[in-house]
């Protein structure tokens, strides 16, 4: 393990079992494309040790694919994304993809300003 303060800047964080390092990798580079070409930026790709796969996009979005069906649900959602945020005005901060047919989405509160995200509520939760 490499302490964050010591990594340089603009790398991918990827997360996941040792014995499974060209999985999180192929995940990376196909999730990345696929986001690429509607304008959005993943950060990063994470692999739980159950085998639940999800993509953090560049703005702390996260995308859980679950385990099932990754590659599916990864391109309905990269596809869909432009239209589903041209739709609102606050920021999307989770999208879960694990349901047979659609997804949830979790909605941030915008800010005065309108670019930052929202602030969870007493609960800890994001407000929608």
């Amino acid at each position: 393990e490499v302490a964050r303060e010591s990594m340089p800047e603009g790398l991918p964080e990827l997360e996941g079992p040792d014995v499974q390092v060209a999985d999180v990798v192929a995940l990376y580079q196909r999730a990345a494309e696929r986001f690429r070409s509607g304008g959005e930026q993943v950060r990063g790709v994470r692999l739980s040790a159950r085998g639940s796969w999800t993509v953090v996009l560049a703005d702390g979005t996260e995308v859980v694919l679950g385990r099932d069906d990754t590659q599916r649900r990864l391109e309905r959602f990269a596809r869909l994304l432009p239209q589903i945020k041209a739709t609102q005005q606050r920021p999307l901060q989770h999208a879960d993809l694990r349901y047979t047919n659609g997804f949830a989405l979790v909605w941030g509160e915008p800010e005065a300003d309108g670019e930052r995200p929202g602030r969870p509520n007493t609960a800890g939760h994001p407000r929608t």
